[in-house]
């Protein structure tokens, strides 16, 4: 049997199809604020820089259960309604303290879950699909749900490459160490320029 590898290769592509020159991953964690704090001015980045594009990858942090829940959930989504993906990412960072430590630590996973897709739904998803892949396998015993195998790789991905805090962003491969969370579209240029990739 051959390994368990990705048919396609992992996290979601925003932006240009291929940047010339520049491979920019960002790795996000659905349930870290600061994660949402990138994740928005990327956003606003490659929508006023068209040519540019960036790969998400997902990170979730155990620490905060539902943050694998979380993720859960964006896979879900991509796996339902592809085209919704990045309205779901949007959805789940705007209503991302709903699922903090102090917002969630006495609900059930089938809550959140619940709530989650709920989410899904609001950012284009069909939720009852989203709903039907976060729910226990038939197999049944310690299966998982339907993204579990998905879930899986992105894991496998984040620690292959030594990703542990987020945002972590990469370029070309190597750890852009002095990327903050805080920059501005402006710092974001002015970082892109003098490394020449814009």
């Amino acid at each position: 049997m051959p390994p368990a590898l990705p048919p396609a290769p992992l996290g979601l592509r925003l932006g240009a199809a291929s940047t010339p020159r520049l491979n920019l991953e960002v790795f996000l964690d659905l349930c870290c604020p600061f994660s949402k704090k990138l994740w928005t001015t990327l956003r606003q980045l490659l929508e006023a820089e068209p040519g540019l594009g960036a790969t998400v990858h997902q990170v979730p942090q155990p620490w905060h259960p539902q943050s694998a829940m979380m993720h859960e959930c964006a896979l879900a989504a991509a796996l339902a309604a592809p085209g919704a993906t990045v309205g779901v990412w949007d959805a789940l960072f705007a209503q991302q303290v709903e699922f903090f430590d102090d917002a969630s630590w006495a609900k059930s996973r089938a809550e959140i879950y619940a709530e989650l897709a709920a989410v899904a739904g609001s950012g284009g998803a069909d939720e009852a699909a989203v709903a039907a892949l976060l729910a226990p396998s038939a197999s049944g015993g310690n299966s998982g749900n339907g993204t579990t195998a998905a879930l899986k790789l992105c894991v496998k991905h984040h620690r292959k490459r030594g990703v542990h805090v987020t945002p972590t962003v990469s370029v070309n491969g190597l750890e852009a160490d002095a990327v903050s969370s805080s920059w501005t579209v402006a710092q974001w240029r002015e970082f892109l320029g003098a490394g020449g990739w814009m």
